[in-house]
């Protein structure tokens, strides 16, 4: 017949593997080792096999090494394996590997960049905080709640909270105001943004412009409101200390104080 035929002692007779085939005949062949080029299967149970091209509609595999599986349509209800590997696998005309690529692509930031659409965003969707660290330690925190970012700082407490020095090499710019050549910061209290003003007109200590303790005014003057207990302090040419200040008719008052 030029086919292989085997004997079946059940029925006693010889069947071709050509004509029946064994499993529509329902007997059973155990192979310790199949090796096959090309494999073509409606069903297909493999423990293990080394497999160069699979055609199959259903593939169940404990272990399998498959070279190739080409198809024009591939429908599988199950296919379970403890390990397989595959040099290509197509699913739906694209290859797994462009499909895993798009989407981590599309899902995740990657370490050699993303070219990501501007929807995109890193950090956290629920009410944790973001770290950001460099080897094993802290650099940035960026808390959920407060929306406080720390730098070198792991619980902010000002919407940036600086551990450490602050180098700038442009524009220090308080309200968008970057000043002018020669001008100094100054406060105008909590909770509203410092301004810069003309040293000429400066004012120091006191609060404010309502109670100024020094006042420089444009012209250069320098002025000094005392109180009952301030006064100016001078040191004469034997380093001794007087404190002068001046009564409510303008008498000048020195008193010998120790120096500072």
């Amino acid at each position: 017949e030029n086919c292989f035929n085997y004997f079946n002692n059940t029925i006693t007779n010889w069947k071709s593997l050509c004509a029946t085939g064994i499993a529509n005949s329902g007997d059973t062949v155990i192979i310790n080792l199949l090796k096959v080029d090309s494999l073509f299967a409606h069903y297909l149970k493999v423990d293990s096999a080394f497999i160069t091209n699979l055609f199959a509609t259903y593939i169940k595999a404990d272990n399998a090494f498959i070279k190739h599986i080409t198809t024009n349509y591939l429908k599988a209800d199950t296919i379970v394996g403890g390990w397989s590997s595959f040099d290509s696998l197509y699913v739906d005309g694209k290859n797994i590997l462009d499909i895993i690529t798009d989407s981590i692509t599309a899902q995740a930031w990657l370490l050699k960049g993303n070219i990501a659409p501007s929807n995109n965003k890193l950090g956290t969707l629920n009410a944790r905080d973001l770290h950001i660290i460099t080897n094993n330690t802290e650099r940035i925190s960026v808390m959920s709640g407060t929306g406080n970012v720390g730098i070198g700082q792991t619980l902010p407490s000002a919407k940036l909270d600086v551990l450490g020095d602050i180098q700038f090499s442009n524009d220090l710019k308080p309200a968008g105001v970057s000043g002018t050549t020669g001008q100094v910061l100054t406060s105008a209290g909590a909770g509203v943004a410092p301004t810069w003003a003309d040293p000429s007109a400066a004012i120091i200590g006191g609060t404010g412009t309502l109670t100024p303790v020094i006042i420089i005014n444009g012209g250069g003057e320098i002025g000094y409101k005392t109180a009952p207990t301030q006064g100016v302090m001078l040191i004469d040419s034997s380093n001794v200390c007087w404190k002068i200040t001046i009564s409510t008719t303008g008498s000048l008052i020195t008193q010998k104080v120790p120096c500072p």
